[in-house]
């Protein structure tokens, strides 16, 4: 079972996440079930922690469809023609696939 059927359902979104006191950070969200609140530190600024949302959640909600795409692309440059020649894009597409935690 791989960590995506595991993982809460996507797609993710950004909130705005209140303890009704000093803590108010973006949160990460689906169907109003907090999944995470970014906030490393009280000091960290609120815009930054917005972002760091924003990024998480965009990485979540495209991560399958990036592997598919790397997966695809892989197949079509390993067969010939295009075998020959395309070694350092196939290192990065094995590379990228390993950074996402998937088998080339």
């Amino acid at each position: 079972m791989s960590a995506e059927t595991k993982a809460t359902a996507r797609p993710w979104r950004v909130s705005a996440w209140s303890d009704g006191g000093w803590l108010n950070k973006p949160s990460i969200c689906k169907d109003g079930l907090t999944i995470a609140i970014t906030h490393p530190c009280p000091a960290t600024p609120f815009q930054e922690c917005q972002v760091n949302a924003e990024l998480i959640t965009r990485s979540v909600n495209s991560h399958e469809a990036l592997v598919e795409a790397c997966i695809a692309a892989l197949d079509a440059l390993s067969s010939p023609p295009y075998a020959c020649g395309a070694e350092k894009e196939i290192q990065q597409l094995e590379a990228a696939l390993a950074l996402a935690g998937e088998k080339a």
